[in-house]
């Protein structure tokens, strides 16, 4: 039978880092990031107007790069080959219509104040989306 692994002593560094951890405090030269996701976590798509400006961007893309007129994501085949410019022609389209970005959505209860609370303590916040 082996002999045990021997135990790693903490250092008095890690053992300060430990207690201001402990006592939500961060470690000089450390910093703290929290992911979430987005949809159900942090909005809710509401009614008809669910992801209206992502809905109005594929619209727009589609009508640029293909000519479709009035193409929705629903029901159209998109070729691998032009999706560069299928993206370019949407973040085109959103950054022209930003006073629509919250149409369909509502921020969950709770959220802003998370928000307020995790950045005035010097947090990272990250956004993640599954591409699945």
């Amino acid at each position: 039978m082996p002999a045990p692994l021997p135990l790693r002593s903490r250092t008095e560094t890690e053992i300060g880092e430990r207690r201001m951890e402990s006592q939500g405090e961060t470690p000089k030269g450390r910093r703290i990031m929290v992911t979430f996701d987005i949809d159900g976590t942090l909005i809710r798509s509401t009614g008809s107007s669910s992801n209206h400006l992502h809905r109005q961007a594929f619209a727009h893309a589609f009508l640029q790069v293909f000519g479709l007129q009035d193409a929705t994501i629903d029901v159209v085949q998109v070729a691998r080959e032009r999706l560069p410019e299928m993206k370019l022609k949407m973040i085109e389209y959103a950054k022209e219509h930003t006073g629509e970005v919250g149409e369909g959505l509502e921020v969950l209860p709770g959220v802003t104040s998370l928000l307020d609370n995790l950045s005035s303590n010097n947090v990272t916040i990250g956004l993640v989306k599954c591409l699945s």
